[in-house]
């Protein structure tokens, strides 16, 4: 989705020239998953993206502005909001319509998805009932005319679909206004008496589906004034005001007698609140605006439930499969597939966030002393110095259900399985998993694929003792416009899965990156099928009806994840990476990536090396030392896994490290091979960002595998010392300010900090000063926090300043 169709030429493009880099340095673009990299970088062409995957100008928002806008939009809720990302995902697929060339099949816009994990307290797990008069609150910003264009975006289906309109559709952000209320509904819950009965966050569908929502759980009514609610935007009607769908709001409950508190604890924030109406016993929905009632209506037609007409779902006959492909050289196969986007450097999503703001991170994406963004999963803290935690990850494989939605959902599912079993987790029941359906179910090919779909994922957890407590869909996958002719792409139906568990040592895990010489080892769970249906290399030559990888067997995958949780228990792994997008060469590749070292791989024979290498069937591969193989091959041989095991060669540390295929003569430099993975990200950085730091970091990139010297080591200059216990016994210990701003989100890490090493820590912001300055007389010390403040514009630190400076007090 980043590029034209697949059915597109591959161009030799032309180069890439920086420039502002020192020796003018130049950069060859090559052709990727069947497409040119030609327009993504040169200004003149830019207009060429402008226009939508079929040629005409585009009229909704294109791949291109969408890959180079989003990913700041989520790292503006990673760094302003102060939650960070730290696992996600992207995925990019379209293929041409073989019988409609003005039809597509796939994403006319890129999916991605990034966030992590928390906790939340188990008496805060359960809402209170609600009783008569209890005021009902707006926390948060204003109402603009945002989410009223007529549908989703990634779902219209007008045919008329207009940019304004789009614009019209999103649910626009303001990451810092959404950290201040976060800051309100906190400071509630560290009082002993929390002043929030009920809350309800307001998304989809406004007041008008949040306020009915929250009165309902409690079998009661609600009379509401419109004319209370902030508007940004004047002359806002009735329905606007009421179904807008404008974030950083939450319908809060608070009892009559809390109310002043709450109030304080807003304005302490610089939080807006507004009260907007009242609880009643009555189970009506009244709601008035400028002296008028434009709804008073019963609860019970609101929320009722409405007769369901029945599905008919209809087998659709499968395709016939080719399996007789032509793939070329091995070199040209691996260079292709790093440079695709599902399997390419993510570190333009990745790097403009903060990683350890919270500073309860214990993993996050990046790998190994050159930060190597390949990481299976990401761990949390409980809290901030425990050693308990939550570990997540994803699964998800939609490019295999262009050739069959079931075995695409059994991946998705065998995905988390092989990603999660490298953190030490014990049990498999105590695996949760969110799933989020995406289909287009006006299509009846894809209604059964959806129906056949989640029958089989329910068979797959129920067989695992798995449960899915949570999830999301989107059912209405295709986007139709009208551009001199009708335009239409459709999803195929699309699974994500999000995996998440509490464990009990958050240092407990393996990665991919190796510390030392190891022998490395392949468990394949496809039983040398080695089926390239759906793979990253069939992306990039365009081919689609092949037979796809399944689960082979239920029993080995369980066995698979018990094997890998003995190994990590007993410390005989050195590094471990499930195969995934691109196959077992990609997940070596990214092994020596991380590990900085050579891979050398001579210690197999097979009929048919291409497709063992780019198969995308389940499996892992292992890194051992000399000393472990016995014990490892014991445990292989305890879960009856040792038919599914190969000796691949091994790991090697070595000055300039290589990737060596010796059956194939093949041997390339990591340097080489890193310049065509990060590729990707360098042009949209450079793009995006600055062009000269963008060529920088690319170049560096690329020298840290020319020879182990360039590695990042960090150096210490000082002697780390325990803290003496005389400072850590003191009774009266010196007090110290915390200090903050609006937006500041590091106060509880420097807090800390200061805490570990004998101070008594107070919160402090800047309201707290105005409204008494003699507090800080009681005070040692004041330390000012880092963080994002005032939504992290420029000259945020002089607006903080100038607000102490300029106030007579």
């Amino acid at each position: 989705a980043i590029s034209p169709y697949a059915g597109a030429a591959t161009g030799s493009g032309g180069e890439i020239r920086d420039e502002g880099a020192t020796g003018r340095g130049s950069i060859p673009k090559s052709g990727f998953c069947g497409y040119t990299l030609s327009n993504l970088n040169i200004p003149n062409n830019i207009k060429a993206w402008e226009k939508n995957s079929f040629g005409y100008p585009s009229r909704i928002k294109s791949s291109y502005e969408i890959i180079i806008e989003a990913p700041i939009g989520a790292a503006r809720y990673n760094n302003e909001f102060g939650r960070p990302n730290t696992f996600g995902y992207l995925r990019t697929y379209e293929q041409q319509d073989e019988n409609m060339k003005d039809s597509a099949y796939g994403y006319h816009k890129p999916i991605m998805i990034a966030g992590g994990i928390g906790y939340i307290k188990d008496k805060y797990s359960h809402k209170k009932k609600l009783h008569n008069n209890d005021v009902i609150v707006i926390l948060g910003g204003p109402s603009f005319r945002i989410g009223i264009g007529g549908g989703a975006a990634s779902s219209m289906q007008s045919g008329s679909s207009s940019e304004d309109l789009d614009f019209a559709s999103v649910q626009r952000e303001n990451a810092e206004l959404e950290r201040r209320c976060q800051e309100v509904i906190s400071a509630c819950t560290y009082l002993d008496n929390n002043p929030i009965v009920s809350i309800h966050d307001i998304g989809a569908g406004g007041l008008c589906n949040a306020v009915p929502e929250i009165v309902n759980d409690s079998q009661m009514g609600a009379n509401i004034l419109l004319d209370n609610v902030a508007v940004a935007e004047s002359n806002m009607s009735s329905l606007e005001i009421w179904c807008n769908e404008s974030q950083e709001r939450y319908v809060l409950i608070i009892e009559k007698d809390d109310l002043e508190k709450f109030k304080n604890i807003c304005k302490r924030e610089n939080c807006p609140s507004y009260i907007i109406g009242n609880v009643t016993r009555k189970r009506d929905l009244v709601v008035i605006h400028e002296n008028q009632t434009p709804i008073n209506l019963p609860m019970k037609y609101l929320l009722g439930k409405p007769p369901i007409v029945p599905i008919r779902i209809k087998k659709v006959t499968s395709e016939i499969c080719n399996e007789n492909v032509h793939y070329p050289h091995i070199k040209e196969c691996i260079k292709n597939v790093l440079q695709l986007p599902c399997v390419s450097d993510k570190g333009f999503l990745i790097t403009i966030g903060d990683r350890s703001v919270t500073g309860l991170v214990a993993r996050d994406q990046l790998i190994g002393p050159n930060q190597i963004p390949v990481s299976n999963f990401s761990i949390t803290k409980s809290d901030i110095n425990s050693k308990s935690g939550q570990v997540c990850t994803m699964g998800e494989k939609p490019n295999i259900a262009s050739c069959n939605s079931v075995s695409s959902v059994e991946m998705a599912f065998g995905e988390i399985i092989t990603n999660i079993a490298s953190a030490y987790i014990e049990e498999l029941s105590k695996i949760k998993l969110s799933a989020n359906w995406m289909a287009n179910s006006s299509n009846k090919k894809e209604l059964q694929s959806l129906y056949s779909s989640v029958d089989s994922l329910s068979n797959l957890c129920s067989r695992c003792n798995i449960v899915i407590p949570v999830g999301k869909d989107s059912l209405s996958m295709s986007t139709k416009w009208q551009d001199k002719k009708p335009k239409k792409v459709e999803s195929p139906m699309s699974l994500v899965l999000s995996a998440f568990s509490s464990i009990k040592d958050v240092n407990k895990y393996v990665t991919p990156q190796a510390l030392k010489n190891s022998d490395i080892y392949l468990i394949d769970l496809g039983n040398n099928k080695n089926r390239m249906g759906g793979s990253a290399l069939h992306q990039t030559l365009n081919k689609n009806k092949n037979i796809p990888p399944k689960i082979e067997s239920i029993k080995n995958l369980t066995a698979y994840f018990k094997c890998t949780q003995e190994l990590i228990k007993k410390d005989i792994l050195n590094a471990y990476h499930d195969r995934s997008d691109g196959g077992l060469i990609i997940t070596l590749i990214e092994m020596a990536f991380a590990s900085n070292m050579s891979i050398i791989l001579d210690k197999f024979e097979c009929s048919d090396y291409i497709k063992f290498l780019f198969n995308e069937e389940l499996g892992g591969v292992f890194a051992i030392s000399k000393k472990n193989q016995n014990n490892f091959l014991k445990i292989i041989k305890k879960y009856k896994l040792d038919s599914n095991i190969y000796h691949l060669g091994r790991l090697k540390v070595e000055d300039n490290p290589e990737l060596i295929l010796k059956q194939l003569n093949y041997r390339e430099s990591l340097c080489s091979l890193r310049k065509n993975w990060s590729e990707l990200s360098y042009l949209i950085q450079s793009e995006r960002d600055n062009k000269k730091t963008a060529y920088s970091e690319y170049k560096s990139k690329i020298e840290t595998h020319k020879n182990l010297s360039k590695q990042i080591i960090p150096k210490l200059t000082f002697p780390l010392k325990n803290i003496s216990n005389r400072f850590l016994k003191i009774k009266n210990k010196p007090k110290i300010a915390i200090f903050r701003e609006q937006g500041v989100n590091g106060h509880k890490e420097m807090a800390n900090a200061f805490k570990l090493v004998g101070f008594d820590c107070y919160d402090i912001n800047t309201n707290d000063i105005i409204k008494n300055p003699s507090i800080l007389d009681d005070f040692r010390g004041i330390v000012a926090c880092g963080g994002f403040s005032y939504g992290d514009v420029l000259g945020a630190g002089r607006g903080w300043a100038n607000k102490i400076i300029y106030n007579e007090n």
